[in-house]
């Protein structure tokens, strides 16, 4: 028998980028990972790996801040 355990860790809000168009990209990306899995945000790293738009995916400037709203999204 498995017994899975889920912990609500409560995580502070990482500063978004003040770009209005990288935000909406940003957390329109976290909804759509969200809801469609990780293999979406592979695809989407795949296709955007030379858009200066995307590289928040690779790490560097406002990672945290997507990775928060990406953990977000799972929880709605």
């Amino acid at each position: 028998m498995m017994i899975i355990i889920f912990f609500k860790i409560k995580m502070s809000v990482p500063q978004p980028p003040h770009d209005l168009e990288l935000k909406n990209i940003m957390d329109k990306l976290a909804n759509y990972v969200a809801r469609n899995g990780v293999e979406f945000e592979r695809m989407t790293k795949q296709k955007q790996k030379d858009n200066p738009k995307f590289q928040f995916l690779f790490g560097g400037d406002f990672f945290d801040y997507y990775s928060y709203r990406v953990a977000a999204e799972h929880t709605m």
